[in-house]
Parts: C-alpha cells; structure tokens; sequence
C-alpha cells in the first residue's frame, strides 16, 4: 500500500472566456459579482437546484477587455460554469477551461 506523505491538495484552476456580445448588461453585472449574486440566488430559491452552486468561496478573479469578460482561479471550489448557466448565459459562448 502507497501512503502520500506530503502536501495533499483537491485544488485545481479553470478559465472561462465570453465575449460581451453574447452577454445582457445584467449578465456582466452578475457575473462581476458573482459571489453575492450566487448566494443571492441560492437564498431567494433554495428548491432550484441550478442555484445550489455548494461552495460560494472568493476565489476567481474577474477581468475584463473591451470585448470580452474573462475569469481565472487555481482554486476551483466554486463551480463558475454552473454559475453562468444559471443567469443565462449561452453554453456555446462560453469558452471554458479546467485543469485539475
């Protein structure tokens, strides 16, 4: 039997890209604070499983360009892609990326 004796981590990153094109000014307003939109949501409908999103950590970083929104995390604990689904946002625009 193996036993891992150093650092042990369920960490991993992901990346997501959209253009604000396929994005409502509502949607890029959600998506910049995810967080509290998330938990939002989560409270307004507990019984909506597309709005239990688990973990409602802090950890990606939003950026955006003049023609696009892009986030980026090394500790995915908060599923970003559920998140974009959710409000709406066209899977096919999404351009998503998860390493872990």
């Amino acid at each position: 039997m193996r036993i891992k004796t150093d650092h042990v981590t369920n960490s991993s990153s992901a990346s997501f890209m959209i253009p604000k094109s396929a994005l409502t000014e509502d949607q890029m307003k959600m998506i910049r604070d995810y967080h509290h939109t998330a938990i939002f949501l989560h409270k307004a409908y507990p019984n909506e499983e597309k709005y239990n999103f688990q973990y409602y950590d802090k950890g990606w970083v939003i950026e955006e360009t003049q023609h696009s929104i892009q986030g980026h995390t090394s500790m995915d604990n908060f599923n970003m892609f559920q998140f974009l689904i959710a409000i709406g946002v066209s899977n096919v625009e999404i351009h998503y990326e998860h390493a872990g």
